[in-house]
């Protein structure tokens, strides 16, 4: 027995290396600066390890940010600390969520489906475009997915709540889980209302002195940061939110393309068809007669946090990616139905090199499988593979010049700090990602807002644009697109119209733009 589990952990491990050897390479070949919000990250991250670089501040913990709890931004401070603040590499933190999350799954596959089917789900979600593709992002979900696949295998393990120590574990996976993400709850929701259920149905007695406790530990983590700011909480999770669901043209909640906004990303973003598929086999078949517990788990798990998240007006890509564990074990987990062994193990294993190669498609170009490749279903298209698919897609090695930029800034300063203006906000030229940069390379550059248009009075534009770049001693401009509104396009040609003089720098952009910097004065 000890033998199998120390070769399945040594086969998940040899997986695990394998999928962080191809996310490291892809990161040292792609040059594009990060996204905005992927920036925000790393600027919290930063203010983190500024905070906590001092003893004296470590109570700023708590007040750093107001939309995000400080989980991942922590794990990020620390690889800080550890290796540097790296622009390029910051993604590699998901390596350490991403090898708990799979050893997780591993673990709760032992648990319902068998060890080794548990070691093939594990390694199908690590081989996943969206794990691929989040992998490389700077953002929270792979941090979450690990804090919510650890508390469906404690509450597995809890036997219904009454071993204390597991219980106590749970609590303080509960605070964590809040501190990854603030709908948490509503991933694990499902689960342990159907555990609720079945210790009253079935008589079972939980430990209620450890629920306490573990109670207690979950807010005793929690609270700190969620009671810091709760107005201000409260209208960015809800007031927000819903103005941000109605402006991406996300279907409305109660309509027929609303619930099946994620079972689409699913097939066509996140596992692509034929792993989709294994996924909509197992459901299938885990809701047969008879099935038992042990796929109730996976069932409550997938389908009732989808149930939950299609209520939010907001249905973006990266939502459901913690219920993704769940679709992997369940898409092994019929396997089990097979009369031979070895076929369980031929299906599982052609599975996961079709997997592979479709991740080596969409994420490093691998020929034939580098392209959308469609069934006709009727209506449906599902993708069976792709040229880029749930984040997932080709390194992109063309230099933006950001850097470049705001060391000819900090070199042409006369003294002290620069104060230096951005007029374009498109994904990968946008004034957080010069601010991620400037601090990452301690330069003592500091980044401006120059468009505040709710100061400008009506007929009175260019007086009060041009108010709002006194602030400034350096702009940079881009030419062709800004951003997705007409408020950048409109203050550059104001800026313009003034007859600025030459730009002291201009560098050619990928898109066939050009980025020119100008001084403003000394």
């Amino acid at each position: 027995m000890k033998s199998s589990i120390f070769r399945q952990l040594l086969c998940l491990l040899a997986a695990f290396l394998g999928l962080a050897w191809l996310n490291l390479e892809w990161l040292g070949r792609d040059l594009a600066p990060l996204a905005w919000d992927q920036a925000h990250h790393w600027l919290l991250a930063h203010q983190y390890k500024i905070v906590l670089s001092d003893p004296a501040t470590w109570t700023r913990v708590f007040s750093v940010a107001i939309k995000y709890p400080y989980l991942f931004h922590l794990s990020l401070a620390a690889q800080f600390f550890l290796f540097g603040e790296s622009i390029r590499y910051a993604a590699a933190v998901n390596l350490f969520w991403l090898f708990w999350l799979m050893l997780a799954t591993w673990l709760i596959g032992r648990r319902l489906i068998g060890g080794w089917l548990g070691v093939a789900a594990a390694v199908l979600l690590g081989l996943l475009p969206v794990s691929a593709g989040l992998g490389r992002e700077v953002l929270l979900e792979i941090c979450l997915a690990a804090t919510v696949s650890w508390t469906i295998y404690l509450l597995i393990l809890s036997d219904y709540l009454q071993r204390r120590r597991i219980v106590l574990w749970l609590g303080f996976l509960a605070g964590l889980g809040m501190l990854a993400k603030w709908f948490y709850p509503a991933l694990i929701a499902a689960p342990v209302a159907w555990c609720v259920w079945r210790i009253h149905r079935d008589g079972v007695r939980p430990d209620y002195k450890a629920l306490g406790w573990a109670l207690l530990i979950c807010l005793g983590l929690s609270l700190p940061w969620y009671l810091h700011s709760p107005v201000t909480l409260f209208k960015i999770l809800f007031a927000d939110a819903v103005h941000y669901g109605e402006t991406l043209g996300y279907p409305p909640v109660w309509s027929i393309a609303g619930w099946l906004q994620y079972p689409g990303y699913i097939f066509n973003e996140q596992m692509l068809l034929v792993p989709g598929a294994m996924a909509l086999a197992g459901v299938i078949w885990a809701a047969g007669k008879g099935r038992g517990r042990e796929s109730a788990w996976l069932l409550l798990w997938l389908l009732g946090g989808h149930l939950l998240l299609s209520l939010l007006l907001n249905k973006d890509l990266r939502f459901n990616y913690p219920l993704l564990p769940a679709a992997c074990l369940l898409a092994f987990a019929w396997l089990k139905a097979l009369p031979e062994r070895g076929l369980r193990a031929g299906a599982a294993g052609l599975v996961l090199v079709w997997a592979l190669v479709c991740l080596l498609g969409a994420g490093h170009g691998l020929a034939w499988f580098d392209q959308d490749r469609q069934l006709e279903l009727g209506p449906l298209r599902p993708r069976l593979t792709a040229a880029s698919a749930g984040y997932c897609r080709q390194p992109q090695p063309l230099d933006w010049g950001l850097e470049r930029l705001i060391r000819a800034v900090a070199a042409d300063a006369p003294g002290g700090s620069a104060r230096l203006g951005v007029l374009a906000s498109i994904p990968r030229f946008h004034k957080t990602a010069f601010t991620s940069i400037a601090k990452a390379e301690s330069l003592p550059v500091e980044l401006v807002s120059v468009l505040e248009p709710q100061h400008w009075q009506p007929g009175r534009e260019p007086e009060g644009f041009f108010k709002d770049l006194a602030g400034a001693d350096y702009l940079v401009i881009k030419t062709g697109r800004v951003s997705d509104g007409a408020i950048q396009g409109r203050a550059r040609e104001m800026f313009l119209a003034s007859s600025p003089g030459d730009p002291m720098l201009s560098i050619p952009l990928p898109d066939g733009s050009r980025a020119l910097l100008y001084r403003l004065r000394r």
